[in-house]
């Protein structure tokens, strides 16, 4: 909490840090994400207000399409990624990528030089995703989801020297298509919405 963090923006695209104000938003995503084990109003007032947490959210074409929670523990060297989740029109361009590195922006900025997350076991998309990124599986997490559905923890060593200043990053053009739902998500309790 309190930390400066610079994140990327280009054009239309933008992340930021999300406030009690965006509260619809966040829910709206979380229904559209998640099919399973979503949280709820009351739970996104409280990362927002009360947790140790960063809620960054990225608005593209006038609405809000992507959003993460961090949370933070203190003197910890570990941030957790709580959630992450991509509006399920807008997957298959790059916005679960651009929001997990400013993900790993905020992780640096609070001091921590880790990143975990936990994800189901069986969203091979999304563990695909985050092995792509740099992650590596630490461990299982037996009937860890509130369905019963196993748990795989991961775990990403930072760099901070692997990234430039936000305003330097070039992000690749939006072509005009279709794009297919293979952004994964992460989530406490889902982990299919991204």
């Amino acid at each position: 909490m309190g930390a400066v963090v610079s994140l990327p923006t280009v054009s239309a695209r933008r992340i930021r840090l999300a406030s009690v104000k965006d509260l619809e938003a966040l829910c709206r995503l979380e229904q559209l994400g998640f099919a399973t084990d979503r949280f709820s109003l009351g739970q996104f007032h409280y990362l927002l207000t009360q947790a140790h947490a960063t809620a960054l959210l990225l608005e593209l074409g006038g609405g809000v399409r992507a959003a993460a929670i961090l949370l933070w523990r203190r003197d910890a060297s570990l941030g957790r990624l709580y959630s992450i989740v991509v509006d399920p029109a807008y997957r298959g361009r790059g916005l679960a990528g651009l929001l997990l590195e400013a993900c790993e922006r905020a992780c640096l900025a609070h001091g921590c030089d880790r990143l975990g997350l936990e994800v189901r076991a069986d969203n091979g998309t999304a563990i695909a995703f985050y092995l792509r990124k740099g992650f590596r599986a630490a461990r299982s997490l037996a009937a860890y989801y509130d369905d019963g559905c196993d748990g795989l923890k991961m775990l990403k060593t930072l760099d901070s020297s692997a990234f430039v200043p936000a305003e330097a990053v070039t992000l690749r053009p939006f072509p005009e298509r279709a794009f297919p739902a293979s952004e994964p998500g992460v989530h406490a309790g889902a982990g299919s919405g991204a």
